[in-house]
């Protein structure tokens, strides 16, 4: 082969091999732009979703705190309810206390009435 028949074949070559290049770059152009496209929506949907998840989150919060407070509240409740229980016990141990003080008191008196 002459010096340039080669010369025109090899150009050939590298037209074709541009052109298959070009190809291959459009296609992943097009891969790319859609690959960003689906990201952006993606993105999209993930805003969604988080903006949905906040306000869950915040009446989360919200309805833990009131549970903290009943909690503590039901707790106070009991303390007090033991105390009055406790009242309640010493109010009666000296009110049986004063009721046989006063029966010996009164059966003292009947004696010495009696004598």
């Amino acid at each position: 082969m002459s010096k340039h028949k080669l010369q025109a074949k090899f150009n050939h070559t590298l037209k074709i091999f541009a052109g298959k290049m070009e190809a291959s770059k459009q296609k992943q152009g097009q891969i790319l732009e859609t690959f960003e496209q689906n990201l952006s929506q993606e993105n999209q949907a993930l805003e969604k979703v988080t903006e949905q998840i906040q306000p869950k989150q915040e009446t989360i919060a919200i309805i833990q705190n009131a549970l903290n407070t009943t909690s503590q509240q039901l707790q106070f409740r009991d303390e007090a309810l033991e105390l009055q229980k406790e009242e309640i016990k010493t109010s009666q141990e000296t009110v049986k206390s004063l009721v046989k003080t006063h029966r010996d008191y009164i059966q003292q008196i009947h004696q010495e009435i009696d004598s």
